[in-house]
């Protein structure tokens, strides 16, 4: 309101906990008067971050935690993230630390400080599927929509057993408590830029229709890499694209 541009995003310092390879750790602020000029903004938690893992590390966030999301309305922000804790797990024949995904949600007044919503998984909204599911290794990097008719819906993506990345969706009526729905869209065919499937996006309305800018990741034959591109999308109810 006050004409100026925030930044909130994710990143790391020097001594995190190397075992977690996946690239979020905490949460900071920058702002700027133009948009292109910023500084850094010091918070309360860990060297200056204005959000940290939990303390606590039987919940599903104790290991890392990446900003997708954020909302001002009513005069609260809305935070939305994806965490992980500091399991270690075989995946793909590697050891893996910070896996599963899930995602939380925060509150907060003026941006710094913050309040956790409990959701019942861990503290998470939504739980992974069950082992052979498509959304099992994680549900990550939420985008949260207010539709039309007041209800809400939360995109994530995920990485099926066949090590392709799936854009799924799921609903709610108040923000809070959530069910998921399923895929909504899967990797394009062979020789695409996004034949390896739709990973981290953003939706919004553009003259009456969705509009989805999205990272298509492209197959190049090495296992857990890919090429990314970015992509477009456009949809009439959000869930056919």
């Amino acid at each position: 309101a006050d004409g100026t541009w925030r930044m909130w995003s994710y990143g790391r310092d020097a001594g995190f906990d190397r075992r977690i390879t996946l690239p979020a750790g905490g949460v900071g602020r920058a702002r700027s008067g133009d948009g292109i000029r910023w500084e850094r903004v010091r918070g309360p938690g860990t060297l200056g971050a204005v959000f940290d893992p939990h303390p606590d590390e039987t919940r599903f966030d104790s290991g890392h935690v990446g900003i997708s999301d954020l909302h001002h309305r009513d005069g609260l922000y809305w935070l939305w993230y994806f965490a992980g804790d500091r399991t270690t797990r075989k995946l793909f024949g590697m050891d893996i630390t910070g896996l599963p995904l899930r995602p939380g949600c925060a509150i907060s007044r003026d941006g710094l400080h913050w309040n956790r919503v409990e959701g019942p998984f861990q503290g998470a909204l939504l739980d992974v599927g069950q082992p052979g599911e498509f959304d099992a290794l994680m549900v990550a990097w939420p985008q949260v929509v207010q539709w039309d008719d007041g209800s809400w819906r939360m995109y994530y993506h995920t990485l099926d057993p066949r090590q392709r990345y799936v854009l799924a969706w799921a609903e709610s009526p108040d923000g809070l408590r959530w069910e998921k729905r399923g895929p909504i869209l899967e990797p394009g065919p062979a020789g695409r830029f996004d034949d390896q499937g739709i990973a981290t996006r953003h939706i919004l309305k553009l003259r009456g229709r969705w509009t989805m800018f999205y990272e298509g990741c492209h197959n190049i034959g090495k296992p857990m890499e890919v090429d990314r591109q970015i992509g477009v999308a456009v949809s009439d109810d959000g869930l056919r694209w």
